[in-house]
């Protein structure tokens, strides 16, 4: 029987699987391939779907999206009815450009750095506003506090402030009076009188010296120190006594203690120079002084050789000496007139070299159109460049 059935069997036809066939929109049977390809759905409910990649949508139209206009404000712009708030704004973050706005309000607006490149703001009310560094060409405000305000053109006209804080209230309205009196004023803008003190150092200079400082010959009196003062438009005290040693003078200026304080030109020496020692030692005790006091504005000038002193000469070794010690101990503060003189006097006077001032200058002497006599005395030629010379210099004897 077993052998029987599996004839049978063998007898069978050979038959290849076939996928099963669907219905799809018509009536004729589709593979499944044919039917996922070409079927779409219409309608989802209940269905999440995830991470999907969506490609080619047409046909939507603005019935088929809901009305937002409620919720977000358009790109063409609009009105917000409710508070804006941004946090950490910055010039980077926030940027306007011809930004005007109308009747802005803010209970407390605060701003380090505003960037507007052409801000227009109409009316701005602020309780607590904070501005600094802020440049006004036309302000208008009541209780307004400012912190390195630049006012361009203000005018009482175009600046007007009812309480403007310079510390406590100065009250100014409409031009008028303030509510604090000039002592109030000057407390709250940190200002003071200038003392006495202050205006004698600001408008005096003190010249001590010899017969080179004195200028007392003839026509020449004074010529010196009355060309400073005309260049430099100070009052000059001429502390210049004719024949006077080194010692001599420093008494006499230690003894004007109400000058300690002044500018001071020390020009000394020129009459005990044979004693080297004794005019360095009095010089610094001038200079001390003037340190006693905090006075730092001062200048020393080198002593001059006559014709009689020239390169080589003992006396000549003499003055040299003192003069390079001079320029060691007071650096800045040393002018060192005789050289200038014999170096750049006659080109800065506009004087022609004669012989006689090309043997001066073989000496190392100053040039004979400068001198007076015979001596070392200056003529005016002389005691112009040396003035200019002092001017030029003149910061030495500013306050500072």
């Amino acid at each position: 029987m077993l052998h029987a059935l599996s004839g049978i069997i063998a007898a069978l036809p050979s038959q290849s699987f076939v996928p099963p066939n669907y219905s799809g929109a018509g009536s004729t049977p589709v593979s499944t391939q044919t039917f996922a390809q070409g079927q779409r759905i219409d309608n989802l409910a209940n269905v999440t779907i995830s991470n999907a990649t969506v490609n080619g949508i047409t046909g939507l139209t603005a019935s088929n999206i809901p009305d937002l206009s409620g919720t977000y404000l358009p790109l063409s712009g609009g009105t917000l009815n409710a508070g804006l708030v941004m946090a950490n704004a910055t010039s980077t973050n926030f940027f306007s450009t011809n930004a005007s706005t109308t009747n802005a309000t803010s209970t407390s607006l605060f701003a380090t750095l505003g960037h507007f490149t052409t801000g227009i703001i109409d009316s701005l009310t602020a309780a607590a506003a904070t501005i600094t560094n802020l440049i006004v060409t036309t302000i208008t405000g009541t209780n307004a506090t400012f912190t390195n305000a630049t006012t361009t053109n203000a005018t009482s006209t175009n600046l007007y402030a009812s309480n403007l804080n310079l510390g406590s209230p100065l009250t100014v309205a409409n031009g008028g009076t303030g509510g604090a009196d000039a002592s109030t004023a000057r407390t709250n803008l940190g200002l003071s009188y200038a003392s006495t003190e202050n205006i004698l150092n600001n408008t005096n200079i003190a010249a001590w010296g010899d017969s080179l400082t004195a200028v007392t010959a003839g026509s020449y009196t004074n010529v010196y120190l009355n060309i400073l003062a005309e260049l430099d438009n100070k009052n000059i005290y001429n502390g210049g006594v004719s024949g006077e040693t080194s010692t001599q003078i420093k008494t006499r200026m230690l003894a004007a203690t109400s000058k300690y304080s002044w500018p001071t030109i020390i020009w000394a020496g020129r009459n005990d120079f044979s004693s080297p020692s004794t005019v360095e030692a009095n010089i610094a005790s001038m200079v001390a002084a003037l340190a006693s006091v905090g006075n730092t504005n001062y200048i020393i000038l080198s002593i001059l050789n006559g014709p009689g002193e020239p390169s080589g000469s003992a006396s000549y070794n003499q003055i040299i000496s003192i003069n390079n010690f001079l320029a060691s101990t007071y650096g800045s503060h040393y002018l060192d007139v005789r050289t200038y003189l014999i170096q750049s006097g006659l080109s800065v006077a506009g004087i022609a070299t004669s012989t006689q001032d090309q043997i001066d200058y073989g000496n190392d002497v100053p040039a004979t159109d400068f001198r007076s006599d015979s001596i070392v005395h200056l003529n005016v030629a002389g005691y112009t460049v040396v003035a200019n010379y002092v001017y030029q210099n003149i910061s030495l004897l500013q306050n500072t």
